[in-house]
């Protein structure tokens, strides 16, 4: 399984691609064979969600072999908080998704 990470308006570390890596495949151990791609983008949505304080945006977009890919989102106030809460939706979502194609 390929993982790709893209910044916009936050600065890349390795620290976060590390934690970025470490969350995605914690959320598809399982399946991880059945999925050849995750993309992850990484935003600072400061002008959309400012009224809200959660300026932080993570998209995790899940490509499992044969399937249309499956996509989840989460707005928090830290970049961590963001891919953390995004994994675990992804994680749920997949699950969910392979066990309806059982």
């Amino acid at each position: 399984m390929q993982i790709q990470i893209s910044f916009a308006d936050i600065e890349k570390s390795d620290h976060i691609e590390g934690f970025v890596n470490e969350k995605v495949h914690r959320a598809t151990q399982h399946i991880a064979d059945r999925i050849t791609r995750v993309e992850v983008h990484i935003h600072n949505d400061s002008e959309g969600t400012s009224s809200t304080g959660r300026t932080k945006r993570c998209v995790m977009e899940a490509r499992p072999s044969g399937q249309s890919p499956i996509a989840v989102d989460d707005h928090a106030d830290t970049i961590k908080q963001a891919i953390s809460n995004a994994s675990h939706k992804l994680e749920r979502v997949l699950k969910k998704n392979f066990d309806k194609a059982k």
